[in-house]
């Protein structure tokens, strides 16, 4: 509800939830390692990484390859 279009002054006043709460659950939420995130998540997010590096090392490998041709 924080990240969509409710204000955290409104939603802290209606579950009666100090605003700094709030602040801090989006935080973790948002965050790579939070504690909304189950141990599957993380392992998906972890390889989804790797992959993205191992990718951007490819195309820098063919560029290279590329020029040199």
């Amino acid at each position: 509800m924080v990240s969509s279009d409710h204000k955290v002054s409104d939603l802290s006043k209606e579950y009666s939830i100090t605003p700094s709460l709030l602040y801090k659950w989006r935080r973790e939420f948002k965050s790579e390692t939070g504690a909304f995130k189950d141990e599957a998540t993380l392992v998906l997010e972890k390889e989804n990484r790797e992959l993205k590096k191992a990718l951007k090392d490819a195309q820098e490998e063919r560029d290279i390859l590329k020029k040199a041709v």
